[in-house]
């Protein structure tokens, strides 16, 4: 492509393999989150790791995937599976549910005009 008059291009650089996340750690988004990280949190891509692989903003919303040896292992809006300390982690509110309508509604009317 030719370059164009007046605009500057950044310089190609190509990022070592080292930059993507392991095997296994994205997977699909989830559709509904049921934590929130109370602080900024690290996260590991094993359950083992000491040293973090980076780190949740504060107010991160995650959907709990399962508990293993203390640290919670969780998926966050960018598909991201990952383990953290359990600690930094806030229920959200359960979504308020009516009432079953089969008790509380009534039958239609019929029309008297057939």
């Amino acid at each position: 492509m030719p370059p164009v008059k007046g605009m500057l291009r950044p310089k190609v650089t190509i990022l070592p393999a080292s930059a993507l996340p392991p095997a296994g750690t994205l997977v699909a988004p989830p559709r509904r989150f049921t934590h929130t990280l109370t602080t900024a949190r690290p996260y590991y891509y094993s359950p083992g790791r000491a040293k973090a692989d980076g780190t949740f903003p504060p107010g991160t919303p995650v959907k709990l995937v399962s508990v293993h040896e203390g640290r919670c292992r969780v998926v966050d809006g960018q598909g991201l599976l990952v383990f953290t300390d359990c600690a930094g982690l806030q229920p959200l509110s359960a979504p308020r549910t009516t009432k079953d309508s089969s008790k509380t509604s009534r039958a239609r009317p019929r029309s008297r005009h057939r």
